[in-house]
């Protein structure tokens, strides 16, 4: 398994009503497409680097069956409506993919294990 920062954090079973937070139990994986309306984009940038990303830090338990747990949730952290081909990222989950304003307004939105996704791309200028 990759290495991933952690933190202490104390565990709250329950939150207090009064606090508007909500917590969304499992793996999450946070990531936000560069072209989600362009194939080559979508297969290039986001479809691998989220393939590998589900890999290296939510493997399965059962390697021999799949490569990573199927049902890590995968979260669009972007600005982009879900597009026609947001269908293709599907096929990486068993949970349904959620566009970040489908999920229920909070004031905080707390996730149980979760990593985002850093897609950096470079210009090179001669």
């Amino acid at each position: 398994m990759g290495s991933i920062p952690s933190f202490k954090l104390r565990v709250v079973n329950k939150l207090p009503p009064e606090m508007d937070i909500s917590l969304l139990p499992g793996n999450s994986l946070l990531f936000s497409r560069f072209l989600p309306f362009n194939i080559m984009h979508v297969i290039h940038d986001d479809l691998l680097g989220v393939y590998f990303t589900l890999v290296e830090y939510f493997p399965s338990d059962d390697m021999e069956k799949e490569a990573y747990d199927l049902s890590t949730r995968l979260v669009l952290a972007d600005e982009h409506s879900a597009g026609a081909y947001v269908e293709i990222l599907q096929y990486l989950s068993n949970s349904p993919v959620l566009h970040h304003s489908e999920l229920p307004y909070h004031l905080l939105t707390c996730y149980e294990v979760s990593i985002l996704l850093l897609l950096l791309f470079l210009l090179h200028s001669n």
